[in-house]
């Protein structure tokens, strides 16, 4: 059957707007009327009908076997489902006109060991997902086999999960996915004065640093180690040699405080929390010789996010990463230290957390203190999603899918309609809709729960930055003003350094302390210099030989130009340097 020239004179009234033809997205924007018979018809480009059973699909308007509005009628509902492929056209016919809209070119895309296969109009973004990984594999890299050229296209070559902008040509990407020594985790207790402590590490060989690890508020440290996305991170930290230390808010010594919630106020020493949290890494990296003067980092979600902002400076570390949190909503500590923030697209608290890293950002900006703003949006779920999940297989997990699908819990083009929190209360309150959910053990429905957030944007951890994190870590070791081979740091006990108030605008006070060490020379010399952020030297704030004990300094900042400068105590070959920065 032909359906004939196309003819659009004649009825005005009825007419095909747009036919977006994705794999994905398959809908027509279309305006229907009363007293039509409607005929739909897909013809290929060699002018061969495709069609079902008796070779046309038809439903008059009201049909109950339509649920029709005025628009938004997806191929699915029409019963065309994959019908429409490269440079076909779509007929639209009534009794007597024909109408029809032209696909837009369409090109394949392939992913190899990864996910969304399918044809793709040039332009188009397309989210691209590695296969799901096992506990003993990372990705190393994406690589492209139509064009080396195509990996240009990509958001970056290195996430398991990137976006591709098509070309006007065919690609062919692969994931390229390594395996990897399971971690060690390690389960350590740390024995104070008064209290013990218990802590959560996995160390690499010859570490290059240690990551801090903060849950929000609810979770808990061991949950770095056990759920998907978390331990999806420490594999990739563990690759590139970073140590991960995760703290338990609920192990702080006091039954009268939250015990899943870090206490961040007042953000000084004098809050006995962030004293706790700064006790325990220090006496964990005493435990350990090989952590001993690597530079510290902290990462924290929501509200551990803000405590990595407090105990992170008071912790002398090199960078935070802060997911879902505000930059420390106006705590004055996080000011100073190189931060990236990883917002999501559905935030509870959004425009409060955005309005506070565009502040904080724009701050460390100013005083050219390393910084980055990361969104992550919400994406389509595809069947094998949630095969990431212990538990779970690709069987499962596309019968998961089908269920979300089937109940309205997905749009047309796959991403979520509801909240994982409602998803999960329909699915409970009519469990024979979800036979697939309601079948997962306890655990991994939380697992899911935690999948679905990270679908939708929500508010929790999500791996698909790990890299982007990790880079901006390593950049931040790289810029470095003086090489680890140039400067050995002092061990804090041997050596501190402090300035108050800082940020300065006018008069501060610096306290310096030396103690005896094995390496102590009486006529050793003992420099204070202040030099600007290239290193280059501005001022000798104090120079004396020997020099044990306390000392107090009382200089004057007004005369230097706003900015951060460096102040470094230095005795032979042992160094601390503190950031000071001018108002």
């Amino acid at each position: 059957m032909d359906p004939g020239a196309p003819d659009s004179a004649g009825l005005p009234t009825t007419r095909i707007i747009s036919v977006p033809f994705t794999t994905w997205a398959r809908a027509i924007d279309y305006q229907l009327h009363e007293g039509y018979e409607y005929v739909f018809a897909v013809v290929d480009p060699f002018g061969v009908s495709r069609f079902f059973e008796d070779g046309v699909y038809r439903r008059q308007l009201g049909d109950s076997a339509w649920s029709l509005t005025n628009s938004g009628l997806g191929f699915d509902a029409l019963g065309l489902g994959e019908l429409v492929g490269y440079g076909e056209k779509l007929y639209l016919r009534t009794a007597d006109q024909v109408f029809f809209h032209q696909s837009a070119p369409l090109y394949s895309l392939i992913v190899d060991t990864g996910y969304v296969t399918g044809f793709y109009r040039a332009g188009d973004t397309i989210d691209i997902f590695s296969r799901e990984l096992s506990r003993a594999e990372i990705l190393e890299e994406w690589i492209a086999y139509s064009d080396p050229d195509h990996l240009d296209l990509l958001e970056r070559t290195d996430e398991w999960h990137t976006r591709l902008v098509m070309p006007v040509a065919d690609v062919v990407l692969k994931a390229v996915i390594d395996t990897v020594d399971k971690p060690v985790i390690r389960y350590d207790t740390l024995t104070f004065e008064t209290y013990r402590a218990p802590v959560i590490a996995a160390l690499p060989e010859k570490p290059v640093g240690l990551i801090l690890l903060l849950h929000d508020s609810g979770k808990s440290g061991a949950e770095w180690f056990t759920g998907t996305d978390g331990h999806q991170f420490v594999r990739d930290a563990l690759d590139q040699r970073f140590g991960l230390l995760a703290v338990d808010a609920r192990d702080y010594p006091d039954e009268n405080m939250p015990h899943d919630f870090w206490q961040v106020r007042p953000a000084t020493r004098q809050n006995p929390r962030v004293q706790w949290m700064i006790d325990v890494v220090e006496g964990f990296v005493g435990q350990h010789p090989s952590l001993q003067n690597l530079p510290l980092f902290a990462l924290g979600v929501g509200n551990g996010g803000d405590m990595a902002a407090v105990a992170g400076p008071l912790l002398d570390v090199r960078g935070i990463a802060q997911y879902s949190a505000g930059g420390g909503g106006g705590l004055a500590a996080g000011a100073l230290v190189p931060t990236i923030f990883l917002l999501t697209h559905n935030g509870a608290d959004d425009n409060a957390v955005r309005d506070s890293v565009v502040r904080h950002a724009a701050l460390l900006e100013a005083l050219s203190i390393a910084n980055k703003v990361v969104e992550h949006l919400p994406t389509p779920v595809y069947p094998e999603r949630f095969a990431r999940i212990e538990g779970i297989d690709r069987t499962l997990s596309t019968a998961i899918a089908n269920e979300l699908r089937q109940n309205g819990d997905l749009s047309p083009s796959g991403y979520l309609s509801r909240t994982p929190a409602e998803i999960l209360s329909s699915a409970l309150t009519n469990p024979s809709l979800y036979t697939a959910v309601t079948s997962l053990p306890e655990k991994t429905l939380v697992d899911l729960r935690h999948e679905l957030d990270v679908v939708r944007a929500a508010p929790v951890f999500f791996s698909d930055r790990n890299r982007t994190v990790l880079d901006f870590f390593r950049g931040v070791l790289s810029t470095d003003v003086e090489s680890e081979e140039e400067i050995r740091v002092a061990p804090l006990e041997d050596m501190k350094l402090t300035l108050a108030p800082n940020p300065v605008d006018g008069r501060a006070t610096i306290y310096f302390s030396l103690l005896e060490n094995r390496d102590y020379d009486p006529q050793q010399e003992v420099s204070l210099t202040l030099h600007d952020i290239l290193g280059r030297q501005i001022s000798t704030l104090y120079s004396a030989k020997g020099s044990l004990g306390e000392h107090w300094i009382a200089e004057d900042f007004s005369s230097l130009p706003y900015g951060i400068y460096l102040m470094r105590l230095r005795r032979g070959d042992d160094v601390r340097t503190v950031k000071v920065v001018v108002w």
